[in-house]
């Protein structure tokens, strides 16, 4: 059987609001996008932008 080592990256965004109403509008939400890469067998997930008023919970 032949080792194949991979290696890759993959972006994807996540929106987060509280679901009831317009305040997205006025920028009461986070947007996030995260980027996945893959180097040999390690997978690192990080985030690299984001825009909205709320802030990331800890």
């Amino acid at each position: 059987m032949e080792n194949t080592i991979l290696s890759g990256e993959i972006e994807g965004v996540l929106f987060e609001d509280n679901g009831d109403g317009y305040g997205y509008i006025n920028g009461d939400h986070l947007l996030t996008t995260y980027v996945a890469e893959l180097n040999s067998s390690v997978i690192t997930v990080s985030v690299s932008k984001t825009q909205g008023s709320w802030k990331r919970p800890y």
